[in-house]
C-alpha cells in the first residue's frame, strides 16, 4: 500500500523518546496509523483491489512510503473523505471502540460518563456510544472547556 497520509500522535512521540513499553527495537521506523492506495496483491488475495484507498493501524511504519502488511489488517476507505482526515481518526476511533466492546460493554438505554471528552478518544467516545443507544455525559477540566 502506497502511504498518501500518516497520523502523528504522543505514541509516536514516546516510541522515539525510548519510553513507550511496547516499542520495537531501534532501529524501526514510527508511524501508528496510516491512509493509503493498494499498488500490490499477494497471491490469492481477494478482499482489496489495485487502485482502492485503505487505512490501517499499524502500530509503527507508518512513516513509510509504503506498508505492507496482511490483508485483513486494512479496512476499506469510503469515497469522500480526506486522507490526513481519516488518520487522524484511526487511533481515537479503534481505542474507543476496544474500550466499549472489551471493557465496557455497555447496553443501550444505559448512561455512560466519558472524562476527558474533548480529546480525540473522548470524543469517539461519545459517537460510538450514541450510535449504540448510550447515553452519555461528558467532562473535561474547566481549563479545556471552549
Amino acid at each position: 500500500v502506497r502511504v498518501r497520509a500518516s497520523g502523528v500522535g504522543s505514541t509516536d512521540i514516546l516510541m522515539r523518546r525510548g519510553s513507550y513499553a511496547f516499542a520495537p527495537k531501534i532501529p524501526f521506523t514510527p508511524g501508528y496509523e496510516i491512509v493509503g492506495e493498494v499498488e500490490a496483491l499477494g497471491a490469492g488475495v481477494q478482499t482489496l483491489q489495485l487502485g482502492q484507498r485503505v487505512a490501517a493501524l499499524t502500530v509503527h511504519g507508518g512513516y513509510g512510503e509504503v506498508a505492507v502488511r496482511r490483508a485483513q489488517e486494512f479496512v476499506p476507505v469510503p469515497e469522500g473523505l480526506d486522507d490526513a482526515d481519516v488518520a487522524a481518526l484511526i487511533l481515537n476511533y479503534a481505542t474507543a471502540f476496544q474500550m466499549i466492546e472489551r471493557v465496557a460493554k455497555p447496553q443501550s438505554g444505559q448512561l455512560a460518563l466519558v472524562t476527558s471528552a474533548n480529546g480525540g478518544v473522548g470524543t469517539a467516545l461519545l459517537e460510538l456510544l450514541r450510535l449504540r443507544g448510550v447515553g452519555t455525559i461528558g467532562a473535561a477540566s474547566p481549563s479545556e472547556q471552549t
